[in-house]
């Protein structure tokens, strides 16, 4: 199963947090996680793995660009 930032941000807003609150959450939790796998890469490479985080984080990006829009658009 693969996880998708869009869940894991609605998870969190469940749990009471704030759409900004959540992203900043599952943002530092992708960059902890980045770390982990970069270190990973560098002792066992599992290209599954790491393109897997990959895609995650670049659905991250895109919400956060899109987020960004929005509270631009609205200022």
């Amino acid at each position: 199963m693969t996880r998708s930032a869009a869940d894991d941000i609605k998870m969190v807003e469940g749990w009471g947090y704030t759409r900004s609150e959540a992203l900043e959450m599952v943002t530092r939790r992708a960059v902890f996680e980045a770390r982990l796998v970069a270190d990973t890469v560098r002792h066992r490479p599992d290209r599954d793995k790491l393109e897997g985080h990959l895609r995650y984080l670049d659905e991250l990006r895109a919400i956060c660009l899109a987020s960004t829009r929005r509270t631009h658009a609205a200022g």
